[in-house]
């Protein structure tokens, strides 16, 4: 599908036009020289309402999205390609939400709620906008624009991402598996390969072939995990085949994880140790 580039918008007054040339030099002022060439959207300013629900409502630019990322109107009906938002050391997958029953009717906001939009929420205010920059078709960094254009920055600094990493690595007890954590986030960097959660608080590395199974400590036999899809993972309650594909059992009927019902994880782990496990 050819790609959808979302215009170069901030928070100016939204009129039915794309912004004149003077218009597009004025968005560029404030900008640091590293993001001058870059393309944003913004948000309608935030409001209690968005605060209350959670959500940051991107009716200005939602139809300039990619169409693949529209979904159904249920958390189990996701779009067929999920768009990545990223914001300080968050990263999240989500999609378009429809009304029920009609996929031509989008709702106005991506449906995810979770910790990428607390932490966002927690430091923007009332009247804020959020920028939505485009790093790819279906990817985007998030900043926060103040009513009086100062800017707080989605990306954290690499010292701050460092620091964050080191600590995650440190806290495995021996120093092979400090090795191991440290070669799968210098391959796949510091987030959960399926729901993209990046708290390193909460995220563990798991073994492919389980390690208690004589599962080598080779940062290719592991992938970093969401702490409760660890559990489901290690209970064989959620399945990954050798094509990266997320299945679960018939068992797990909670919606906050039937979401991930065939996605494709997120790593270049060697998934060819998935076999050892199988007949272990």
């Amino acid at each position: 599908m050819a790609s959808s580039f979302i215009p170069l918008l901030k928070s100016a007054p939204m009129t039915s036009q794309p912004p004149g040339p003077a218009l597009r030099m004025s968005l560029m002022i404030g900008l640091p020289s590293h993001m001058a060439e870059r393309s944003f959207s913004p948000s309608l300013p935030l409001t209690p309402a968005n605060f209350r629900a959670k959500r940051i409502t991107v009716t200005p630019f939602i139809r300039e999205l990619p169409k693949d990322a529209i979904g159904g109107s249920t958390d189990d009906e996701l779009g067929d390609k999920l768009l990545t938002l990223r914001w300080k050391g968050f990263e999240v997958q989500t999609d378009i939400p429809t009304e029920k029953g009609n996929r031509e009717r989008l709702r106005g906001f991506l449906r995810h709620r979770g910790e990428l939009n607390n932490d966002l929420l927690s430091v923007a205010e009332i009247g804020d906008v959020v920028l939505f920059e485009q790093l790819g078709t279906h990817d985007f960094l998030l900043h926060i624009e103040k009513p009086d254009g100062t800017r707080i920055l989605g990306a954290s600094t690499s010292d701050e991402r460092e620091e964050r990493e080191r600590k995650w690595v440190q806290r495995a007890a021996r120093p092979d598996q400090r090795k191991f954590r440290q070669g799968i986030i210098d391959r796949d960097g510091l987030k959960c390969a399926i729901s993209g959660c990046g708290i390193p608080e909460v995220l563990d590395a798991a073994h492919l072939h389980g390690h208690a199974d004589n599962g080598s400590s080779d940062p290719s036999n592991g992938i970093i995990l969401r702490k409760d899809l660890h559990n489901l993972f290690d209970a064989d309650l959620l399945h990954l085949g050798l094509d990266g594909k997320v299945t679960l059992d018939a068992r797990v009927t909670d919606p906050d994880y039937t979401r991930y019902e065939g996605m494709v994880l997120s790593s270049t782990a060697d998934l060819q140790n998935l076999q050892n496990r199988s007949a272990a």
